[in-house]
């Protein structure tokens, strides 16, 4: 079995961003330091397919990390894309986003 090698996304607010094009499966963690207080909504696309905006993502995304707190498994049969949006919630934090992605 490979090992799975992680990489660290930072999200600018209220954008979306492509985080793991063409996979079947995966996890997505929070960062250890940062971002940790973002809402991160996530939504999914067969591989290829035309990429949501942030109108689309907020209307049939979810919202990550509610069933466990710090890190969301992704399965699927097909191969897709995973795309995510970084909601600030609090005008004042200047913090970005971070996530980190095992593929």
């Amino acid at each position: 079995m490979a090992a799975k090698t992680p990489k660290v996304y930072t999200f600018k607010e209220k954008t979306v961003t492509k985080i793991a094009p063409a996979i079947t499966g995966g996890t997505i963690s929070k960062h250890r330091l940062y971002g940790r207080k973002k809402q991160y909504i996530v939504t999914t696309r067969p591989t290829g397919a035309t990429a949501p905006d942030a109108t689309t993502i907020l209307a049939e995304g979810v919202i990550m990390f509610k069933d466990h707190p710090e890190q969301e498994e992704i399965k699927n049969d097909e191969s897709i894309d995973v795309y995510v949006y970084c909601n600030r919630e609090n005008d004042s934090d200047s913090e970005f986003g971070k996530l980190v992605v095992w593929l």
